[in-house]
């Protein structure tokens, strides 16, 4: 199941760019959802109470470290350095832990559903705010180099002025191929929650598109796919597995 390597792909990405990795990560978890075998229903998710507080070490801290303004240079490629393998952290701590005997079985569906759904109300909420700030940043600067159009769109006569410039046209590129590819999967995803429930209708597919739209131009693509996975943990939980025609 694509989703126990999850970490394994998060750090290629973050090795290589996200937008060559982050689209086979998704058509692989497609693929392995619409087997009838994936069973959305009854899962139980060992040491689920452990997820929030080891994203949190083990990927917010690390990501937050790399982004701080460090007046050292040694300091700042450190912590990107560290960054890199971010998502192998919360895996590391987890099996620590299970040496330490500090593990825990299973929960019962209902309370792993409500540790999993913790962890996309952190992300969203992450995401917003660095949703909003962007925006306050670009509309306060008064810069045009802030504008959100030079902020998110690759201007291709800008990326042969220097190495800083074109750098930051390839990280553009990457952003707009990344959250592309993961608005895609989450559409897909929802829409297959929907076939799954045996509620496959266009009228929900053009339900699904809207929400998304909308959720991503008001909190972000993060926020996007955070509401979508909060709704479909919950829709999980009751829906029965329909297989495939």
């Amino acid at each position: 199941m694509p989703g126990n390597s999850a970490s394994v792909f998060a750090t290629v990405y973050q090795c290589v760019g996200a937008a060559v990795i982050l689209p086979l990560y998704c058509i692989t978890f497609v693929w392995a959802a619409g087997k009838d075998g994936y069973n959305p229903s009854g899962r139980e998710v060992r040491n689920s109470g452990m997820l929030l507080p080891v994203v949190v070490l083990g990927y917010v801290v690390p990501t937050a470290l790399m982004f701080y303004p460090w007046n050292n240079l040694d300091f700042f490629q450190w912590s990107a350095a560290f960054w890199q393998a971010a998502p192998l952290y919360p895996n590391l701590f987890v099996y620590l832990a299970s040496l330490a005997g500090t593990t825990s079985p299973a929960s019962k569906n209902s309370n792993s559903v409500n540790h999993v759904k913790g962890l996309y109300v952190l992300t969203g909420a992450l995401s917003v705010a660095s949703h909003f700030a962007l925006l306050y940043i670009s509309a306060a600067s008064g810069n045009p180099a802030l504008s959100l159009s030079s902020v998110l769109l690759p201007d291709e006569t800008a990326r042969m002025k220097d190495t800083a410039h074109g750098l930051f046209w390839i990280f553009q590129w990457d952003f707009l191929g990344t959250f592309g590819a993961v608005l895609l999967w989450t559409w897909v995803s929802v829409v297959e929650m929907h076939r799954v429930s045996g509620n496959g209708h266009l009228t929900k597919s053009l339900a699904a598109t809207v929400a998304i739209g909308i959720a991503t131009v008001l909190g972000g693509p993060g926020a996007a796919l955070s509401a979508a996975w909060y709704w479909r943990e919950t829709k999980m939980v009751f829906t029965p597995r329909v297989k495939a025609a």
